[in-house]
């Protein structure tokens, strides 16, 4: 029982008070500690607690369970003795079948895990933070690396710009040598006969 201190209101005052009045959120109840309502906790408590989580995961997997039965028992018509605040049509069966899968998938999936891991677990957290220090630090170095890389490309490029003139006149001036070379033979030793050395020629 909930005990209410009235105060000093007594007689014909307090019944005319108790018929008038509107005492809704005037009263608090508290509770004895002994038992929690799920209205008495925040999300956040749930998150935070891992027996509270790990509780309501399992009513909402037996909730599941309840409804794939019942939608079962629908399909074969086993919901006629049914209260009728229970004898849901199979498309509403299926639909709260699907939102209590959703939210079990949302409550235990990876993702949730590890965010639930970081605001739990400090030891956790600096892994996270250590891990996320080292790939920050590979990410400048391959960074660094990329734009070194970059550097030698355009030194490279520049290279070939100025020996390109040079390759030119060297190979212009082999080919003539070849030109010569052939000419000279076929007209000392073949007869006049065309003659195609092979293996340096040059683009």
């Amino acid at each position: 029982a909930v005990e209410v201190d009235w105060g000093d209101i007594g007689g014909d005052e307090a019944d005319d008070c108790t018929e008038s009045s509107d005492w809704k959120g005037m009263i608090e109840i508290e509770g004895s500690g002994q038992a929690v309502s799920a209205a008495e906790l925040s999300i956040a408590e749930i998150f935070e607690s891992p027996e509270r989580r790990n509780a309501l995961l399992d009513d909402l997997y037996e909730l599941a369970s309840f409804c794939e039965q019942l939608l079962d028992e629908s399909s074969h018509g086993g919901m006629d003795g049914l209260p009728v605040t229970l004898q849901l049509d199979k498309g509403e069966l299926a639909v709260r079948l699907a939102h209590v899968r959703e939210v079990c998938d949302d409550l235990d999936n990876e993702h949730t895990r590890h965010l639930l891991m970081l605001q739990s677990s400090d030891r956790y957290l600096h892994q996270q933070e250590q891990a996320l220090v080292q790939m920050l630090t590979h990410a400048d170095k391959m960074r660094g690396r990329a734009e070194d890389m970059r550097t030698r490309q355009g030194e490279l490029t520049l290279t070939i710009k100025e020996a390109y003139p040079k390759y030119q006149a060297a190979s212009a001036r082999i080919n003539q040598v070849k030109q010569l070379f052939e000419e000279a033979l076929s007209s000392q030793h073949f007869n006049g006969r065309r003659i195609n050395l092979m293996g340096i020629d040059c683009v």
